[in-house]
């Protein structure tokens, strides 16, 4: 009996170990179906923080920072990055102006005034008010013209002191920036600019009987001189400088400093007919840097060619033209030859003939019948006859033109 007493005990506690681990397995499976079964929260953590719209401001900078700046742009600077070093007269170099150097640093950064976006521009920077040396007294004092990148652009070396900034892509119908105070480490500037707008051009034409052309022109346009194609004396002259005077005014030309710079130079159909004629691919307007010049020719089938020049300065009225688009026959019905002159030289004589007529602005004259005052010029270049240059109005009538034999 009590061999097989301890039998069955060893029997129940087998079956209730193994329905114990089986009760276990089972649990998680069970718990998983229960609606109301939750499970632990999570262990809490730090929430991201929120992305931000801009990098954070970087702090002001030190005294060492200053010294790390000065280390990686000071002199000796390579012509890239300090451009050219002007006030001395460019007819008398033997009278330089030399520019002071300082321990502040100047950063500059364009945007556009309208987007927003950041801009690329030379400038030239100005100090006003300059101490006077050897040579100068005190007054404005162009620094240099530096290349400001979208980046910006910074300027190291620079005395403290009032300083003004010309740049060159404005638009020259404003005026520059107002002037700034470049004080301790790093005087950060950023400018907004007034980019020139190209501007509509229009052009009434008329045929030699006073009736408006109404078929459309083919137009030709050429650039005949972009910005940067004047020196830019506008740029050294700004009515806001206050020029440096030799000390001893005989010594040179010229009592004043700060001379011209070159910058570098760089180099359609018409719309309508509407109400003030045909409207011209719309052209470029004047910065502070130039003002691109464009010479249109207006051709239309049967007719000899009209021409405008538009300047970048033409604003409204300057940009509305009047021309005339007169046939050939009409002179060369009215040109009269001695008695000995052949059919075939006369015929000859006729296709050789050249007129173009130069059209005039709305502001030049701004008559109804201002058509009849643009000037037409008539040429004549062939061997057997002497030249023939003449220029008439409609308003006088159509000339009488007597060919002569070349003597």
């Amino acid at each position: 009996m009590g061999h097989h007493a301890r039998y069955r005990r060893r029997v129940i506690v087998a079956l209730l170990a193994l329905g114990g681990v089986t009760a276990l397995l089972f649990v998680p499976q069970f718990v998983r179906t229960i609606p109301n079964a939750t499970k632990a929260p999570p262990p809490a953590t730090d929430p991201k923080p929120p992305a931000l719209d801009a990098p954070p401001v970087a702090p002001a900078p030190t005294a060492v920072d200053a010294v790390a700046i000065r280390s990686e742009l000071a002199a000796p600077l390579p012509p890239s990055r300090y451009a050219i070093v002007l006030g001395y007269e460019p007819d008398d170099p033997s009278t330089p102006d030399p520019v002071e150097f300082g321990t502040s640093v100047l950063e500059v950064t364009l945007v556009d005034a309208e987007t927003g976006a950041p801009i690329e521009s030379s400038i030239d920077l100005w100090r006003l008010r300059a101490p006077p040396n050897e040579n100068w007294l005190e007054g404005d004092q162009r620094i240099g013209r530096f290349k400001v990148g979208k980046s910006g652009f910074r300027i190291p070396d620079l005395p403290t002191g009032d300083y003004r900034i010309v740049i060159l892509r404005q638009t020259s119908a404003l005026p520059d920036p107002d002037p700034f105070e470049v004080k301790g480490v790093l005087t950060s500037l950023a400018l907004p600019v007034v980019l020139p707008k190209p501007l509509p051009v229009w052009i009434d034409l008329w045929d030699e009987s006073g009736t408006r052309v109404t078929e459309k022109p083919r137009v030709e346009i050429q650039r005949t001189s972009a910005e940067g194609d004047v020196l830019d004396r506008s740029v050294a002259d700004r009515p806001w400088v206050q020029a440096r005077k030799k000390r001893d005014p005989e010594a040179g030309r010229s009592n004043t400093g700060g001379g011209g710079l070159g910058v570098a130079a760089f180099g359609s159909s018409a719309r309508g007919p509407e109400p003030d004629g045909f409207r011209i691919s719309d052209l470029a307007t004047a910065s502070v840097a130039g003002s691109p010049a464009h010479t249109l020719t207006c051709r239309v089938r049967g007719f000899e060619p009209c021409t405008a020049k538009v300047l970048g300065t033409d604003v409204g009225d300057a940009r509305r033209f009047v021309g005339v688009c007169v046939k050939n026959s009409s002179i060369v019905d009215r040109l009269s030859y001695r008695a000995d002159w052949s059919e075939e030289d006369r015929q000859r004589i006729g296709k050789a003939l050249r007129l173009k007529a130069t059209a005039v602005s709305r502001a030049e004259n701004p008559r109804a019948d201002a058509f009849l005052d643009v000037p037409i010029r008539v040429t004549l270049d062939d061997p057997a006859c002497a030249r023939v240059e003449v220029t008439f109005k409609l308003r006088d009538g159509l000339p009488e033109i007597a060919i002569e034999p070349r003597r």
